[in-house]
Order: C-alpha cells, then structure tokens, then sequence
C-alpha cells in the first residue's frame, strides 16, 4: 500500500469521525431527522405495558422489532412490556395484540423529550361463556363474597363461587330474597333460611301474620328483621320470636298523618320512613334506641318510591317515576346532600364516588365535587354497570350485548363487546378481575354463566 492510499484512508476515517460521532451522540440524547420537516428534532418514549404481558407491538400498522433483531434479520417482535425509545414526534395509531385476546388500538401522541404511557391496559379473552347451573335467572350476592343466591324458577340454591359447589338448596319460588348482614341467613319472601338447613327457620306468615310486607335485615344486627303491617313498622326478634311496634313520636305521627308509608331503610340505629303525600314526599330519621326524631324534611318527588340497599353508608332514595336519585346527608346541617336526575341504578366506587346509568348513558357523579361526567351515550337502554377491580374499565350490559369501556379518553373510549346478541340479566365481576358470572340466557338456554376475562 502506497503512502498516498494510507493518507487517504487515515483522512477519511477522519472525517468519518466527525461526521458520525456527533450524529450518534445526537442519537443517544434523543434527536433524530425528521424526513417531513428535514431538521434535526428531539425524540419522545412510547412506555407500554398490558395484562396478560407478551402481546406484540404495532406503530402505524408496522410490527416493532429491536435493532438487534432488525440488524440480524431475526423477525421477533417486541413484546409488552417495552420501552419503544427515539420516536419522532406526531400521532401514533398504536396497536397491542396477543392471540386468544382482543386486541387494543389508539391513536397516541408522542411529544417532544416526553414520554407517552399506556400501562393500564387489559387485554380480555376472547372466551365462549361456561354454564355452571341450569334454569336460573338472576342471583343475590351475600355480603361478604362468599355465596350467591341463584334465583330459579322453583328454587333458589346457594352456590360457592370458588369451588362451583352448591352448599343448599331451598324448594321455594322466590319473589325477593334478602341476605342478612352476617351473610348466614337470608329472607326469601316471607320465610328465614339458613345456610345450614333447606328447611325455613321461620315462616314469617304464621310468626306475624298475613299483613307484613316488605321485609328487611336490620343493617348490622342479624337477629332483627324489621316489616311494614298497616302503614306501620315492626321489628321481629329472630332470638325470642317476638315483634314490637316501631312507634313514632306524636308530633311526628302529626306531620304524616294520611300519608302513605312508601319505603323505609334502617342505617346505623336509624330508620329512615319516605311517607308519600299529595303535596310530596316527607322523609322522618328515627333514632329506635332513643325513641327520637332526628331528621325531618320535605321532598318534591313522586309517591313511588324505593330506597336504595347500599351498603357503604349512604342512604339513598329513588323517584322510580321520575328516574330521580335523592342521597342523603347522616349527618352536618342539609339533610339532603344531592339530588341526581335520569337515574336507573348505580354502584359506589369508594364514598366520594358514584357510577350511574341509565336508559342512554353511563356517567360518573362524584359527590365531594358535586359533579357529574358523562363517559359514553347509547341508543338503547343499559340494564347494569360496573367497576373493573383494576379501575380502568367499565363493564356494562344492553339488551344484547356485555361490552367493555376503557376510562383513557385519549381518542376516545376504547369499547369490546364480549358477548352480542345474548340476554344478560345481571352480573358480577370476581373480585380476581380473572372472569365474571352472570344469569342470563345464551342460545336459548337460561342459567348462570362463567365468562373468563383473563
């Protein structure tokens, strides 16, 4: 080799230097060119996770691959989670799928020096639904998780979630069924069960007669029932077998006179009385030990009405004709701390917050704000919604379809119909977020379902 080709060669691994040194460290601190504005601009992060992990990573339809695997030809993909590093900034249609799931899509923005997160996201199976018992057609959640009363046409059984065993199997047909707050013992019309036997503890109609009606669980005593008999309310002692007259004081007895005993609901030793009048509605709080009114106030509302079977320690009041929720204050100086409209039904997420729906929409109305936030519209009418234990989705059910909704609005709400064209009466959501139940029928065959979601 000549000594000019050696200085030739030295003088171009020179400027090789110089010319790719600063581009690579460019590089390592995130600028790249950008091939539509022809400038040196500074990278974003796309930081991306979803459970179950190893679902395979689409950037604008393009599978993303390491430099490692581009450089050697290897083909794998990249797999969650990942950190996908030195993206030019814009709009991403981002896509994450695994087989056996549903995939997840969204169009993301990666900005400047910033990174982009999506680590919340669930991939749910794509999964047939299991039948676990024939011929039912709604269910009753005991209070502690441990057991649910399915509802059949000619019995009720009582089923143990985890093992799918039935633990006991009650020969009634079942109007309204109860549990007591010790989840041992449950009311199914007019009679007292037990977990322990299929045989009735108390038929309430020999106990006390024809005339009680609507029966409840004293919210944390459950040896005490209380029913309304002739406009009045009575507890019944399942210990002794006694019942005593719930007797109100006479300047309130005054206030409602002719009024209609509409509902009532007993929380923390206080029973809350909704008598319906022609001018509305007056609502008494009685304190039983005490023998006192505590709170008396007026409503505009309909005289159908329902209290609501929460169980976090609100008390709340539905006008069924006017789809109005009316919650209540226990205590501080307004009785009556927000009045929701269209309202069907709803399901408390923590105190402060409150997941609603009605026969258009799903909203979440948080109470400490005094403020409601729709999440999404339809044109038919929703029958049921819930919390996904995760936090990051909603679960809900139409007439003919069990649907997912993400809450990242980014885009929009992300939605999967799990089941179409199925009747759902109701459902629950495991608290393992692993699968749901839900009575229902599919293909023509009532029962209650298992549906893995993970």
């Amino acid at each position: 080799m000549t000594h000019r080709t050696r200085r030739m060669l030295y003088l171009t691994f020179v400027a090789a230097f110089f010319i790719i040194t600063p581009l690579v460290i460019l590089y390592a601190n995130g600028y790249q060119l950008n091939p539509n504005k022809r400038t040196l601009t500074i990278t974003g992060m796309l930081i991306l996770d979803t459970k179950p992990q190893g679902a395979t990573i689409s950037l604008n339809n393009q599978k993303q691959e390491s430099l490692v695997n581009q450089f050697f030809g290897l083909g794998s993909s990249i797999g969650t989670p990942a950190k996908i590093k030195n993206q030019i900034p814009g709009e991403y249609l981002v896509k994450m799928e695994k087989p056996g799931y549903w995939p997840w899509e969204k169009k993301l923005q990666i900005l400047p020096g910033q990174s982009t997160y999506a680590e919340d996201v669930i991939l749910f199976k794509k999964a047939l639904p299991e039948k676990i018992v024939g011929d039912t057609t709604d269910y009753i959640i005991s209070p502690d998780s441990n057991h649910l009363a399915l509802i059949a046409k000619n019995s009720i059984e009582i089923l143990d979630p985890l093992s799918l065993a039935i633990v006991v199997k009650y020969p009634v047909q079942a109007k309204t069924v109860r549990w007591s707050p010790d989840s041992k013992n449950l009311i199914v019309n007019k009679q007292i069960f037990s977990l322990a036997t299929d045989t009735p503890l108390f038929d309430l109609n020999k106990t006390i007669g024809k005339n009680g009606t609507n029966f409840k669980w004293h919210d944390t005593d459950s040896n005490t029932v209380f029913y309304q008999q002739d406009n009045q309310l009575f507890s019944f002692d399942t210990l002794s077998g006694t019942s005593r007259k719930i007797s109100l004081p006479e300047q309130t007895n005054n206030s409602v006179k002719g009024a209609k005993l509409a509902d009532y609901s007993i929380s923390n030793g206080i029973a809350y009385f909704a008598f319906a009048k022609n001018a509305g509605v007056q609502i008494i709080g009685y304190d039983i030990d005490t023998a006192k009114t505590v709170r008396e106030f007026h409503l505009n509302a309909s005289n159908e009405l329902a209290f609501t079977d929460w169980t976090n320690g609100s008390i709340g009041l539905v006008d069924k004709k006017n789809h109005d929720l009316f919650i209540f204050n226990l205590s501080g100086y307004s009785p009556l701390a927000d009045t929701i409209n269209n309202y069907s039904g709803g399901e408390w997420v923590g105190k402060n917050k409150l997941l609603i729906w009605s026969d258009s929409e799903i909203s979440v109305y948080e109470t400490d704000l005094k403020q409601k936030n729709i999440l999404t519209r339809l044109g038919k009418p929703i029958k049921q919604a819930s919390w996904h234990p995760s936090g990051n989705y909603i679960i809900y059910t139409t007439d003919g379809s069990l649907t997912t909704l993400e809450l990242d609005d980014r885009e929009k709400h992300l939605t999967i119909d799990l089941l179409k064209g199925q009747k759902i009466n109701s459902f629950y959501i495991k608290p393992d977020a692993k699968s749901l139940y839900f009575a229902g029928t599919i293909d023509s065959s009532p029962g209650f379902y298992n549906l893995q979601l993970q």
